[in-house]
């Protein structure tokens, strides 16, 4: 396949996939806009409590062999080896699926202490075993879900996770009279429908998948493990950084407080938006680019892609820096300002979360990952220290301190760990102008949030303009971004949204 094809064929698979990402994550947000409305705070706390506690199990369920599904299944297509296929998905599922009897079963049996000593409310015990049934079947909707994935089914994958949440969404709203249990009853027999529907997607993308034999011996084994495990181990710091803030909340402090954090978090992770859409293209272009010596091309790429995901979005972190209390009570209702200060914290780490999405997959791009795995681990483990004493004196606000230093700590140690494969110069000039700006910025919005005193929606509105036009002009007036670096960007293919370059184009001066 030539380069300018597989080029191609990137492109339209990742804008189908990142289609896919930012509709699950609307209906995601609009599930969790709809259950804050018609369940009690307390109830709202405990639903995403449970959700993280059984997320972490998820990993141990796993044990890489989902992703191992990924990687092998376009070799042993390749090899035209479609037993293997068939294999693979077999023993993942048996595998999965004991493993995940094996973890519910103490669960389910000791739910009533669990609930009293962990999640502080007795009720959380009936709760625990709707989600454990849900449990079963997620083994299935991953192990299938990654299949199409390795399959480069893209339309077909790209289904699943809209699905995943559209399904939770029409049940919610029949189940409505239901409180918490009909959220849990939603969430469990959408993930049953997934799981017969991901079936029935798999099953036909494999040829003659019925008629196939199966082979899972000790080679074979040894070749699966040898890739999931070392998979496993790099995961558990992820799902640390993950679960680690919410898993702390609930154990130290209220489910009020834990549904106070769960409505920061989702919010400030809207800014997430921009790496996703980077990183799912960034990971072959940096492979390609790598494998082909242009490594100066590559340094100049990320330092540019590093500068213009900073420009992007300081700018919308501020605004959720000036309006946390605005933003929360318009989506959540006034029941959840009290996350208006760790929504502030959160949406300044999700800048640096952007950064280190960058220098991480471009790491992985180059054939690092070990280097990846370690810093996550540090990471993680550093933010579950000081989420465990910082929850004590600073409550949600405390967590999100530490997730933010733990972000600041995985950047900073991943761009000096990709300086030593390529010639990597920091943009720190213009990324002190986009600072000098965005604090100009800040300035402004909250001068004239003070000085007027017209409705709230006027008064946010003019605060906004005022202070985004400012932003954009500073930007291109003192030459942060050129025309000269949109034409590199576009020359070696780095995933910036067209109608950003075109209008940057415009203002920017040559």
């Amino acid at each position: 396949m030539s380069s300018p094809k597989y080029a191609d064929r990137v492109a339209r698979g990742s804008t189908i996939i990142f289609l896919s990402v930012f509709l699950a994550m609307a209906l995601g947000y609009v599930l969790r806009l709809f259950f804050s409305r018609v369940l009690s705070i307390e109830e709202f706390g405990l639903l995403y409590s449970i959700f993280v506690f059984f997320g972490i199990f998820g990993l141990f369920r796993d044990v890489g062999l989902n992703q191992t599904i990924v990687k092998m299944l376009p070799e042993f297509m390749v090899r035209k080896e479609l037993h293997k296929i068939k294999s693979l998905i077999l023993f993942s599922s048996v595998f999965q699926f004991l493993v995940a009897i094996a973890i519910l079963v103490p669960i389910l049996f000791f739910s009533d202490q669990i609930a009293v000593s962990y999640f502080h409310n007795p009720y959380a015990g009936q709760v625990l075993y709707v989600f454990g049934l849900m449990f079963i079947f997620n083994v299935f909707v991953s192990i299938f879900q990654s299949t199409l994935q390795g399959l480069q089914k893209v339309a077909y994958y790209s289904l699943v996770q809209p699905l995943n949440l559209a399904l939770p969404l029409i049940f919610a709203f029949l189940l409505v009279g239901s409180g918490i249990m009909g959220a849990a009853l939603s969430y469990t027999i959408a993930a049953m429908l997934v799981t017969f529907i991901t079936l029935f997607l798999s099953v036909r993308s494999i040829p003659n998948f019925f008629g196939l034999r199966t082979a899972i011996d000790k080679p074979f084994l040894r070749d699966v493990f040898s890739f999931s495990l070392p998979v496993f181990i790099g995961s558990i710091g992820s799902y640390i950084l993950s679960y680690t803030d919410t898993v702390v909340i609930t154990f130290f402090k209220s489910l009020r407080e834990v549904a106070w954090y769960q409505a920061a978090l989702p919010t400030s992770q809207i800014l997430w938006i921009f790496s996703s859409a980077v990183i799912v293209v960034l990971f072959p272009l940096v492979s390609e680019m790598w494998a082909k010596r242009e490594t100066k091309l590559l340094s100049e790429g990320v330092a540019l892609l590093m500068k213009f995901m900073f420009v992007l979005v300081l700018p919308l972190a501020l605004v959720m820096l000036a309006f946390p209390e605005f933003v929360l009570n318009l989506l959540f209702g006034p029941s959840y300002v009290q996350g208006a200060q760790a929504l502030q914290i959160l949406a300044i780490a999700a800048i640096f979360t952007s950064l280190w999405s960058v220098s991480s997959v471009v790491l992985s791009g180059i054939g690092k990952p070990k280097a990846t795995t370690k810093i996550v681990l540090f990471a993680a483990a550093f933010n579950l220290v000081a989420n465990i004493i910082l929850v004590q004196y600073m409550g949600i606000a405390g967590v999100a301190l530490a997730t933010l230093a733990s972000f600041i700590m995985a950047f900073a140690f991943s761009t000096f760990s990709l300086r030593k494969y390529i010639s990597l110069r920091i943009p720190l000039a213009p990324l002190l102008k986009s600072a000098i700006g965005g604090t100009a910025m800040l300035v402004i919005i909250l001068g004239l949030k003070y000085t007027l005193n017209f409705d709230p929606w006027i008064e946010v509105f003019v605060c906004l303009i005022a202070g985004l036009a400012f932003y954009t002009l500073f930007i291109f007036l003192t030459r942060t971004i050129t025309r000269q670096e949109l034409l590199l960007l576009s020359k070696i293919r780095m995933p910036i949204p067209k109608i950003i370059v075109r209008i940057a184009s415009r203002l920017a001066k040559a």
